[in-house]
């Protein structure tokens, strides 16, 4: 049993036009230039992180281990809003523009995996997010170099 529409269908020119409506609405966020900064911050934000590893997780130690945590917590969430604030919009990097970070990201990960199989130790950790947080501090330069978003305008 199918039940009656309670609006009306739109015609062809109306969704035609709603179509165009949404799809410039996603081109104008897509346009949205990440600021300059925004990428070394994060990038100094990941690079100390894998020194949690190697703290011990005793004693008054577990203390320093949990501020640490909450500290690169909150400086993740505040990085994002000021971000956001700045932008207007939170904006997702496309597949396309997100490729080059994906693959220079495996290095340091596949290279502290390798390290760590070989010699065990938890140092492995901070040399791999060493390495990816000076892989994403590079990728902002880098991203906005080649995004189109940037070229367009001129803006760099």
């Amino acid at each position: 049993m199918e039940t009656e529409p309670t609006t009306p269908r739109p015609t062809p020119e109306e969704a035609a036009a709603a179509l165009r409506e949404a799809e410039s609405a996603q081109e104008s966020t897509r346009a949205v230039k990440v600021p300059a900064w925004y990428y070394p911050v994060l990038g100094l934000i990941i690079a100390p992180y894998g020194l949690l590893f190697v703290i011990p997780h005793e004693g008054w130690w577990l203390a320093a281990y949990l501020l640490g945590l909450v500290a690169f917590l909150t400086a993740t969430v505040v990085l994002m809003r000021v971000g956001v604030n700045q932008m207007g919009v939170l904006r997702w990097l496309t597949p396309r523009e997100l490729r080059p970070i994906a693959v220079w990201s495996l290095f340091p990960i596949i290279g502290g995996i390798g390290l760590y199989l070989v010699h065990g130790t938890p140092w492995a950790w901070v040399a791999t997010t060493a390495g990816l947080g000076v892989a994403i501090g590079l990728f902002g330069p880098y991203h906005r170099r080649t995004s189109p978003y940037y070229q367009t305008s001129g803006n760099r």
